[in-house]
């Protein structure tokens, strides 16, 4: 399994459990449910992270002879201009492979703004270390405030989560980007 490519889900999952939970009533109205979704998504999130820093950490140790090239083309202007991304690997001496993906957002002139990602071995570090203690860090709230109780319905607690939630899709987006 190629984790670098599944990256983008990183920062991704804890968003779709802020979303899921702020717009669904069901989610919005149980603690139990918003917390849950959560947890989740930071358990998928926790568990793509340390696939890229092993994925990462193997690349480390493979012969160093051969170079990667980029997999797009290296005109950025013909590139926009069809529309596609830049992905590739490129090797770096004793520090691993760094994984990129960079595809045009707007037009501004003649250039292009770009969005994207870009992996290497402390972008891997980070995301496996704030994943984990995010993780961590959610499954400690939904104990901590296991006995509270607002009325009605526990909305607060689930604002919590939702927040909570969008709180790490930021860090990991600025963890992340290119």
């Amino acid at each position: 399994m190629d984790f670098f490519a599944l990256a983008w889900l990183i920062p991704l999952l804890p968003l779709a459990a802020f979303v899921f939970i702020t717009l669904f009533s069901p989610f919005y109205r149980s603690r139990v449910i918003s917390g849950s979704v959560a947890i989740v998504a930071m358990l998928f999130a926790t568990v793509l992270a340390w696939g890229v820093l092993l994925q990462g950490a193997t690349s480390i140790f493979a012969p160093h002879g051969e170079e990667h090239a980029l997999l797009a083309s290296a005109n950025p202007s013909a590139l926009a201009a069809e529309g596609e991304g830049e992905h590739g690997k490129i090797h770096f001496d004793g520090f691993g492979e760094a994984y990129t993906v960079s595809v045009p957002w707007t037009v501004a002139g003649e250039s292009f703004f770009r969005f994207g990602y870009y992996i290497d071995a402390p972008v891997a570090f980070m995301l496996a270390m704030v994943t984990l203690a995010s993780f961590c860090i959610h499954l400690f709230s939904m104990g901590y405030m296991a006995h509270d109780e607002y009325p009605p319905g526990h909305e607060r607690q689930s604002r919590f989560f939702s927040f909570i939630a969008l709180f790490t899709a930021a860090m990991l987006g600025m963890v992340m980007a290119d």
